[in-house]
């Protein structure tokens, strides 16, 4: 039989390792605990990766649609641009056509008026002429503008040479008619004008399509 010391030293072990085992289940319990915690620390933060990830792969979308959209514009500025300055150069070029247009046209009006004023002055000889040659007092017949002079030297010749080629006369006329003041045309004129054409028109059937 075991004496009193080992009973109690028997005793004592065994206390000992149920205090052993009471730290080691309290240890496993602390243990899964700290496991569970982490694991589920673990979890969030994968988580909150996972949309920290989503969200900057958003970011990263929208910044590249946002670039491809400003390329976009930027190449469609850059294309309007040039297109502008094609269609400036372009301006440019049929201002300058048409200033050197204008510039032959000045310089050929003024030449065929200096011609026209030559032919004109012929006429007006062979008209004063020929009315001289018919005793009519020229002076006291013709009206006192220079235009209206003219036109009337003009119509009178047309008249007196009504014989000629009907263009001939009508091309006569008109001209009179154009050196002619179109505000107030003197009556001489005008009483010319109608004689001409009322006996163009009695001679040529065809009067009224020629004119």
């Amino acid at each position: 039989m075991l004496d009193e010391s080992h009973r109690f030293a028997l005793n004592n072990l065994r206390t000992q390792i149920d205090d052993l085992e009471a730290e080691k289940t309290q240890h496993d319990a602390d243990h899964e605990a700290a496991l569970e915690a982490k694991d589920t620390a673990y979890r969030k933060l994968n988580e909150e990766l996972a949309k920290a990830r989503d969200a900057h792969k958003k970011t990263l979308d929208k910044k590249y649609v946002d670039y491809n959209e400003l390329n976009a514009a930027t190449k469609a500025h850059a294309e309007a641009l040039e297109q502008k300055e094609q269609q400036m150069a372009q301006l440019t070029e049929n201002i300058a056509q048409r200033e050197a247009k204008l510039e032959e046209a000045r310089k050929r009006q003024r030449r065929e008026h200096h011609e026209f004023d030559e032919d004109l002055e012929e006429a007006a000889q062979k008209c004063k002429k020929a009315l001289e040659e018919q005793d009519e007092e020229v002076s006291c017949q013709q009206p006192q503008g220079a235009r209206d002079r003219k036109a009337y030297l003009y119509l009178r010749y047309a008249l007196i040479d009504r014989e000629n080629n009907l263009y001939i006369n009508i091309g006569l006329c008109r001209r009179g008619l154009a050196f002619s003041t179109l505000d107030d045309v003197p009556r001489d004129i005008a009483e010319l004008t109608a004689l001409l054409f009322s006996d163009l028109r009695e001679r040529h059937d065809n009067f009224e399509f020629i004119r």
